[in-house]
């Protein structure tokens, strides 16, 4: 009886089992997709193993995220090359199943202590070649998001970066982070349905082809962020379609200007910084902006037209005191606004006085509700914060950031002029760089 019972316990056991497998492969295809897609693709390996029609939603599943792979597949050349060998196959294997959604990370392999230092890494040498074939058997199954990080050999080596991609009809969002990587000008014979572009860490060196071709062969697009962007010529982007704009930490030669001229644009994000502004310049044309934030450094000339519905602006610059006047310029552009933030250094300069400020006559300042200003180390910002909370008729709340030693101060100033009804005041001691 012993026996029958073991015998009994196997064959309910491998029931059990069978039944547990049946109710995922019941499923929908769409629900067990949506499940799988929130799986590595290394587990999504484990996954296919288990019986014929995991392996079949395996390998149609349209979200693959080549990404976290633990050090078990990656600690030396040998593991990574296994890696890469059993990717290549994977991904032969799925054929042309459409991809709706394809993540990539991929890393250096960083010379553990107690290595040759000397020693060639064997498995970045074939890196590159085997990182874009993946990509481009993502774009052969129709992408519509290609997701993508890599940081592979050194920076005295530059790769192009598979053309391919930006031919793709069905792709809609574009991410790529990338070092040791240049993008060339694509095929102004294509009209590319990108929605989301997000480059950084990347060299553009076409001779500015490359924002003619985002203005000219992009016309659907809607977000483009530029980020650590080396870039040899001016950046002109003129888009009837684009909403979002992010540029940061350009790396550019010593001449260089910005043209924006986008009917669309809502929202807008600048942070540039340079030794010296000059041969530096700032265009736009934005009649809709909403939100306007700029870090970084004031050029010579900077022409933002009028931004009539504009209702955030936050300027973080450094400026110096020979171009004061383009602060001040900047500021007559702002016609309307409901929020205000504005650091210390922005304003840092001597001989402004509260005469200084009405005589401007700043027309958003009768339109704001909310104002955030630094006031530390005695600076005249002290004088435009009285101007605000003398003329801006529906300011409803002011954030006054200082220092320690300067509270007794500002308030004694503040003390003087006369405030607008039902507006309140906070205080905010500076903590940390603003």
């Amino acid at each position: 009886m012993a026996s029958a019972s073991r015998r009994g316990e196997g064959i309910c056991g491998r029931r059990e089992s069978e039944s547990m497998i049946d109710v995922f492969s019941k499923l929908p295809d769409q629900i067990s997709h949506h499940i799988l897609c929130l799986l590595a693709v290394t587990d999504l390996a484990r996954f296919g193993c288990v019986s014929k029609r995991c392996r079949e939603l395996c390998l149609s599943s349209p979200k693959l995220n080549l990404d976290e792979f633990s050090s078990v597949n990656t600690s030396t050349c040998y593991k990574r090359l296994e890696l890469f060998t059993y990717l290549d196959r994977f991904l032969f294997r799925r054929g042309d199943n459409k991809i709706q959604s394809f993540r990539l990370r991929w890393y250096r392999h960083d010379v553990c202590e107690g290595e040759d230092e000397e020693a060639q890494c064997v498995c970045d040498c074939c890196a590159s070649f085997r990182l874009f074939t993946w990509i481009e058997n993502a774009v052969r199954c129709n992408v519509e998001v290609l997701d993508v990080a890599m940081n592979y050999q050194d920076e005295e080596e530059r790769f192009l970066f598979p053309a391919s991609v930006f031919l793709c009809g069905t792709l809609r969002h574009l991410r790529l982070h990338l070092n040791c990587t240049v993008l060339k000008n694509p095929s102004f014979a294509f009209q590319s349905n990108l929605k989301i572009l997000e480059l950084k860490n990347v060299d553009i060196d076409d001779g500015g082809g490359f924002f003619k071709w985002i203005s000219c062969c992009c016309k659907f697009i809607e977000e483009l962020s530029l980020e650590h962007v080396c870039v040899t010529q001016e950046i002109s982007v003129e888009s009837s379609s684009l909403k979002i704009l992010n540029c940061s930490g350009f790396f550019l030669i010593d001449k260089c200007h910005i043209n924006i001229s986008c009917e669309k644009l809502e929202y807008i994000r600048i942070c540039w910084v340079f030794d010296s502004p000059r041969n530096k310049s700032l265009n736009m044309f934005a009649p809709n902006l909403k939100s306007f934030k700029w870090f970084g450094s004031l050029m010579n000339h900077s022409n933002l037209g009028k931004l009539e519905r504009l209702e955030v602006a936050s300027f973080f610059l450094e400026p110096t005191l020979d171009i004061l006047d383009n602060t001040v310029e900047v500021f007559h552009s702002l016609c309307r606004a409901k929020l205000f933030m504005l650091n210390e250094a922005t304003i840092k300069a001597s001989g402004i006085s509260m005469e200084y400020w009405k005589l401007q006559n700043l027309a958003f300042v009768y339109q704001l509700k909310h104002v955030a200003i630094e006031l530390c180390h005695g600076s005249n910002g002290m004088e435009l914060a009285r101007y605000i909370i003398e003329y801006a008729q529906n300011l409803q709340k002011m954030v006054i950031v200082y220092s320690s030693q300067d509270l007794e101060k500002i308030t004694r100033e503040l003390e003087k002029s006369k405030m607008i009804p039902n507006a309140t005041i906070d205080f905010q001691e500076k903590s940390i760089k603003w």
